[in-house]
Order: structure tokens, then sequence, then C-alpha cells
């Protein structure tokens, strides 16, 4: 379901949580960039999903009104279920770094372990990247990975963290205030992928 902008409220999210306790189709919910929504809404949604094992993910992005209080409230849902998994991007709401570290906690291991015991169809390289995560849940993601992308034979492309890149031995993208191309090329070696962002 992709809400994205789409100006909905407090009610609106108790209204897709009364659905969402039923829902046997929905995976995946985008409700960023909806200003009406608060924590009020976050504790109605996570309720419903206490129960609703369909739903992966969900992503509450930029969304002011979301406080420590709608945090906690998605901290023990995840705690609660074993269906959502992930929830992505809480920046741009007013979560402190101390309650989005504990949904983390939760969260980062479910999705590793997922990403670990899949077989997905996986495209010709993988890259993984904005992570606003403690550097704990990173590497957790990014071991996982690796391990799935060397299984596979496809390249691992760590975003904006040369380091990490090196210290797992894959490809790195550089951004804008990254390491040259030369010097990355030193530290990761002459076969690494090496992205660059031209501006």
């Amino acid at each position: 379901v992709d809400l994205n902008s789409s100006g909905v409220t407090d009610a609106h999210a108790r209204m897709l949580a009364e659905a969402l306790k039923t829902n046997t189709r929905v995976k995946e919910i985008d409700l960023e960039w909806n200003k009406g929504i608060t924590d009020a809404g976050v504790i109605a949604l996570a309720e419903a999903l206490k129960t609703n094992t369909r739903v992966t993910t969900l992503d509450l992005s930029s969304n002011k009104g979301i406080t420590d209080a709608g945090g906690r409230a998605l901290v023990d849902m995840l705690r609660a279920s074993t269906g959502v998994r992930a929830i992505f991007n809480l920046d741009g709401t007013g979560v402190s770094d101390g309650v989005r570290d504990e949904i983390y906690d939760v969260t980062v291991p479910r999705l590793a372990q997922r990403v670990a015991a899949d077989d997905p169809a996986l495209p010709e390289a993988l890259i993984l990247g904005n992570m606003n995560l403690a550097d704990t849940h990173v590497r957790a993601l990014a071991d996982a990975l690796k391990r799935l992308c060397d299984t596979h034979g496809v390249p691992l492309i760590i975003n904006d963290d040369l380091e990490l890149a090196a210290r797992l031995g894959t490809g790195a993208h550089l951004g804008r205030d990254d390491a040259d191309l030369a010097g990355a090329r030193a530290r990761l070696g002459p076969e690494a992928v090496i992205g660059v962002s031209v501006y």
C-alpha cells in the first residue's frame, strides 16, 4: 500500500489499523511524508500489527508528529510479532536515537536472518546504502548480505562506507564526501567494483 504524501491523518491510520486486523494480502505499507500522522496513529497501527503476520515492511519516515511514544509502541509490537520484519527509515520523525536503536535491535537481526535464509532471484549486483543504523546493526546486515551474495556469485557494493567495504572485501560506491577513486582503488584492490557519483 503506497500512501506516501497522501495526507494521511491519525483517523486514517486508525481505519487502516482496523483493516489490518483481517488483512491477508498487504505486505508493505509506505506512510512516509504524511504530516497528519502522530503517535496516536502509530500506536493504533502498532496494536493491529501485533497480530498481523502478513505485513513485512512499514515505512514511517518524514512524519514529524511521531515521537518516542510512537517509537515505543513499535518496539512493543515488534517484540510481540513475528510478522513485521523491518521498519525502514525513521528519518524526519521525532523518534530519538535511543528508541530507534531499540527498534533496530529487533528488526536488523530478523532481516539479516531472512536475507541469509532466502534464495531470491538476485540482481547482477546488490547495493547496501543509506544506512541510518548503529554500527553493530550495519555490520550484522552487511555480513548476512555478504554471505548471500558470495553464495550466489553476486557482487555486493557498499555505498558511502569505504571502511566497511574494505573489511568485507566488497565493492564500494563513492559519494561526494568519500575518498577519491585512487585511494579507494588502492584500499579495495584492482578487482573491486567501484562506482563514483558525478555531480
